[in-house]
Protein backbone atom coordinates (compact mmCIF):
# COMPACT_ATOMS: atom_id res chain seq x y z
CA UNK A 1 0.00 0.00 0.00
CA UNK A 2 1.57 3.55 -0.86
CA UNK A 3 1.78 5.87 1.87
CA UNK A 4 0.45 9.38 0.79
CA UNK A 5 3.40 11.76 0.86
CA UNK A 6 3.06 15.39 2.83
CA UNK A 7 2.71 18.18 0.18
CA UNK A 8 6.15 20.38 0.46
CA UNK A 9 5.78 23.47 2.84
CA UNK A 10 7.15 26.61 1.06
CA UNK A 11 8.04 29.42 3.05
CA UNK A 12 10.61 32.57 2.23
CA UNK A 13 13.43 32.66 4.79
CA UNK A 14 12.28 36.74 5.35
CA UNK A 15 8.48 35.67 6.78
CA UNK A 16 9.97 32.23 8.97
CA UNK A 17 12.82 35.07 10.46
CA UNK A 18 9.85 37.02 11.33
CA UNK A 19 7.40 34.69 12.87
CA UNK A 20 10.60 32.95 14.51
CA UNK A 21 11.31 36.51 15.92
CA UNK A 22 8.19 36.91 17.48
CA UNK A 23 8.27 33.62 19.37
CA UNK A 24 11.84 34.65 20.64
CA UNK A 25 9.67 38.43 21.93
CA UNK A 26 6.83 37.01 23.61
CA UNK A 27 8.38 33.35 24.40
CA UNK A 28 5.34 31.77 23.10
CA UNK A 29 2.36 32.55 20.03
CA UNK A 30 -1.03 31.26 19.04
CA UNK A 31 -2.47 31.62 15.61
CA UNK A 32 -4.86 34.30 16.45
CA UNK A 33 -2.22 36.17 17.60
CA UNK A 34 -0.02 35.70 14.21
CA UNK A 35 -2.87 36.33 12.37
CA UNK A 36 -2.56 39.98 13.93
CA UNK A 37 1.25 40.18 13.77
CA UNK A 38 2.45 43.38 11.20
CA UNK A 39 5.02 42.59 9.13
CA UNK A 40 7.26 44.64 6.73
CA UNK A 41 5.42 43.04 3.39
CA UNK A 42 1.83 41.93 3.78
CA UNK A 43 1.36 38.31 4.28
CA UNK A 44 -1.87 36.09 3.96
CA UNK A 45 -3.62 34.01 6.67
CA UNK A 46 -2.44 30.85 5.04
CA UNK A 47 1.31 32.26 3.96
CA UNK A 48 1.75 33.03 7.95
CA UNK A 49 -0.02 29.75 8.66
CA UNK A 50 2.31 28.15 6.05
CA UNK A 51 5.06 29.39 7.91
CA UNK A 52 4.25 28.55 11.18
CA UNK A 53 3.81 24.93 9.80
CA UNK A 54 7.59 24.95 8.19
CA UNK A 55 8.96 26.04 11.38
CA UNK A 56 7.48 23.44 13.19
CA UNK A 57 8.63 20.86 10.64
CA UNK A 58 11.78 22.54 10.48
CA UNK A 59 12.37 21.57 14.13
CA UNK A 60 12.90 25.45 15.23
CA UNK A 61 9.45 25.48 16.64
CA UNK A 62 7.43 22.99 19.03
CA UNK A 63 4.09 23.12 19.95
CA UNK A 64 1.97 22.33 23.47
CA UNK A 65 -1.56 23.17 24.42
CA UNK A 66 -2.47 26.46 26.21
CA UNK A 67 -5.76 25.18 27.20
CA UNK A 68 -8.45 22.62 25.72
CA UNK A 69 -8.60 23.22 21.71
CA UNK A 70 -6.14 25.94 21.75
CA UNK A 71 -2.52 24.80 20.93
CA UNK A 72 0.41 27.65 21.44
CA UNK A 73 4.39 27.62 19.82
CA UNK A 74 7.72 28.05 21.51
CA UNK A 75 10.84 28.38 20.58
CA UNK A 76 12.71 24.46 21.02
CA UNK A 77 16.19 25.86 20.59
CA UNK A 78 18.62 28.53 18.98
CA UNK A 79 17.66 28.53 14.97
CA UNK A 80 21.13 29.08 13.18
CA UNK A 81 21.06 31.31 10.27
CA UNK A 82 18.12 33.82 11.73
CA UNK A 83 20.19 35.27 14.74
CA UNK A 84 18.28 34.68 17.16
CA UNK A 85 19.50 33.76 20.81
CA UNK A 86 16.90 32.57 23.47
CA UNK A 87 17.82 31.87 27.02
CA UNK A 88 13.69 30.53 27.07
CA UNK A 89 13.42 27.48 24.95
CA UNK A 90 11.33 24.87 25.35
CA UNK A 91 7.36 24.22 27.05
CA UNK A 92 6.53 26.70 29.40
CA UNK A 93 5.61 26.03 32.90
CA UNK A 94 2.15 26.84 33.65
CA UNK A 95 3.05 30.34 35.19
CA UNK A 96 5.62 31.29 32.56
CA UNK A 97 2.73 30.28 30.03
CA UNK A 98 0.27 32.62 31.73
CA UNK A 99 2.65 35.25 31.99
CA UNK A 100 3.50 34.91 28.41
CA UNK A 101 -0.35 34.54 27.10
CA UNK A 102 -1.27 37.67 29.37
CA UNK A 103 1.74 40.11 27.42
CA UNK A 104 0.97 38.56 24.11
CA UNK A 105 -2.94 39.28 24.37
CA UNK A 106 -1.64 42.73 25.89
CA UNK A 107 0.60 43.73 23.09
CA UNK A 108 -0.89 41.73 20.10
CA UNK A 109 -4.63 42.59 18.62
CA UNK A 110 -5.87 44.86 15.57
CA UNK A 111 -4.77 48.57 15.80
CA UNK A 112 -2.33 47.71 18.80
CA UNK A 113 0.40 50.14 19.02
CA UNK A 114 2.50 48.26 21.58
CA UNK A 115 5.09 45.86 21.74
CA UNK A 116 7.10 43.89 23.96
CA UNK A 117 10.93 44.92 24.40
CA UNK A 118 13.46 42.42 23.98
CA UNK A 119 16.71 42.49 26.39
CA UNK A 120 18.80 43.31 23.25
CA UNK A 121 16.33 46.20 22.44
CA UNK A 122 16.31 47.75 26.12
CA UNK A 123 20.24 47.86 25.81
CA UNK A 124 19.90 49.46 22.79
CA UNK A 125 17.38 52.47 23.31
CA UNK A 126 17.65 52.61 27.05
CA UNK A 127 21.10 51.87 27.86
CA UNK A 128 20.79 53.38 31.71
CA UNK A 129 18.39 50.17 32.38
CA UNK A 130 20.07 47.82 30.80
CA UNK A 131 21.36 45.94 34.03
CA UNK A 132 21.39 42.75 36.06
CA UNK A 133 18.09 41.57 37.03
CA UNK A 134 15.98 43.56 35.15
CA UNK A 135 12.18 42.44 35.07
CA UNK A 136 11.10 40.75 31.53
CA UNK A 137 8.30 43.40 31.63
CA UNK A 138 8.99 46.26 29.89
CA UNK A 139 7.18 47.36 26.19
CA UNK A 140 6.88 50.43 23.85
CA UNK A 141 3.94 52.30 23.24
CA UNK A 142 4.41 53.74 19.73
CA UNK A 143 1.29 55.99 20.23
CA UNK A 144 1.94 59.52 20.33
CA UNK A 145 5.23 60.23 20.94
CA UNK A 146 5.96 56.60 22.03
CA UNK A 147 6.53 55.72 25.50
CA UNK A 148 8.13 53.10 27.54
CA UNK A 149 5.67 51.04 29.84
CA UNK A 150 5.85 48.44 32.25
CA UNK A 151 3.55 46.26 32.99
CA UNK A 152 2.59 44.48 36.14
CA UNK A 153 0.50 41.00 36.18
CA UNK A 154 -2.23 40.92 38.77
CA UNK A 155 -2.89 37.20 37.31
CA UNK A 156 -4.31 35.42 40.37
CA UNK A 157 -7.95 36.68 40.46
CA UNK A 158 -8.75 36.31 44.14
CA UNK A 159 -6.11 38.85 45.06
CA UNK A 160 -6.56 41.55 47.12
CA UNK A 161 -7.04 45.00 44.68
CA UNK A 162 -5.33 46.81 47.90
CA UNK A 163 -1.89 44.80 47.29
CA UNK A 164 -1.87 45.42 44.00
CA UNK A 165 -2.01 49.28 44.67
CA UNK A 166 0.47 49.17 46.71
CA UNK A 167 2.74 46.77 44.10
CA UNK A 168 2.14 49.42 41.58
CA UNK A 169 3.43 52.50 44.01
CA UNK A 170 6.55 50.68 44.53
CA UNK A 171 6.85 50.38 40.92
CA UNK A 172 6.95 54.41 41.20
CA UNK A 173 8.61 54.99 43.79
CA UNK A 174 11.86 51.90 42.39
CA UNK A 175 11.55 54.19 38.96
CA UNK A 176 11.65 56.99 40.19
CA UNK A 177 14.74 56.41 41.84
CA UNK A 178 16.34 55.96 37.81
CA UNK A 179 17.48 59.27 36.57
CA UNK A 180 16.65 58.16 33.53
CA UNK A 181 13.14 56.89 33.95
CA UNK A 182 12.92 60.60 35.49
CA UNK A 183 13.41 61.78 32.56
CA UNK A 184 10.93 59.80 30.69
CA UNK A 185 8.32 60.71 33.23
CA UNK A 186 9.24 64.59 33.24
CA UNK A 187 8.45 63.95 28.99
CA UNK A 188 5.06 61.98 29.79
CA UNK A 189 6.77 59.18 28.15
CA UNK A 190 6.67 56.53 31.13
CA UNK A 191 3.61 54.22 31.77
CA UNK A 192 2.29 51.63 33.49
CA UNK A 193 -0.04 48.64 32.41
CA UNK A 194 -2.16 46.19 34.57
CA UNK A 195 -2.82 43.26 33.57
CA UNK A 196 -5.88 41.15 35.61
CA UNK A 197 -8.28 38.76 34.38
CA UNK A 198 -11.89 39.77 36.04
CA UNK A 199 -13.47 43.14 34.37
CA UNK A 200 -14.79 43.23 38.02
CA UNK A 201 -12.05 44.04 39.88
CA UNK A 202 -10.20 45.76 36.72
CA UNK A 203 -13.02 48.34 37.19
CA UNK A 204 -12.37 48.76 40.95
CA UNK A 205 -8.70 49.26 40.05
CA UNK A 206 -9.45 51.86 37.71
CA UNK A 207 -11.70 53.91 40.14
CA UNK A 208 -8.57 53.60 42.66
CA UNK A 209 -5.80 54.86 40.51
CA UNK A 210 -8.10 57.71 38.74
CA UNK A 211 -8.85 59.09 42.44
CA UNK A 212 -5.57 58.89 42.73
CA UNK A 213 -3.69 60.10 39.70
CA UNK A 214 -2.72 63.36 40.65
CA UNK A 215 -0.22 61.79 42.94
CA UNK A 216 1.12 59.13 41.09
CA UNK A 217 2.33 60.90 38.11
CA UNK A 218 2.71 58.28 35.47
CA UNK A 219 -0.09 57.17 33.39
CA UNK A 220 -1.91 53.52 34.99
CA UNK A 221 -4.19 51.92 32.25
CA UNK A 222 -6.21 48.53 33.89
CA UNK A 223 -7.03 45.94 31.70
CA UNK A 224 -8.81 42.98 32.11
CA UNK A 225 -8.44 39.72 30.21
CA UNK A 226 -11.14 37.24 30.82
CA UNK A 227 -9.87 34.46 28.43
CA UNK A 228 -7.04 33.77 30.97
CA UNK A 229 -9.40 32.19 33.34
CA UNK A 230 -9.19 28.51 32.32
CA UNK A 231 -5.24 29.10 32.53
CA UNK A 232 -5.77 30.06 36.06
CA UNK A 233 -7.58 27.35 36.97
CA UNK A 234 -5.17 25.04 35.89
CA UNK A 235 -2.34 26.54 38.56
CA UNK A 236 -1.69 25.33 42.22
CA UNK A 237 -2.41 28.18 45.42
CA UNK A 238 1.34 28.59 45.56
CA UNK A 239 1.95 29.01 41.79
CA UNK A 240 -1.12 31.53 41.97
CA UNK A 241 0.72 33.82 44.40
CA UNK A 242 3.70 33.88 42.71
CA UNK A 243 1.71 35.81 39.65
CA UNK A 244 1.29 38.86 41.38
CA UNK A 245 4.09 40.67 39.87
Amino acid sequence: MKTKQQRPLTCSKQLASHVLNHVARYRLTTTDALETLELPEPATHKQKNDALKHCTRMGWLGSDWLIRGIRYWYLTGSPEGFGIVSKHNGPLSEPAKLRAYAMLSFCSGLNSDRHKLTRIEIAKHFPELDRSGLPDRYYLNSENKGRLGLVRFDLGHHGRWDRVVDATRQDIRSHLSEPAIRSLISADRFEIAILTVLPQKAQRLRTIFEQQSASLRIPISVNDFPQLLPLITSITETEVHSLQS
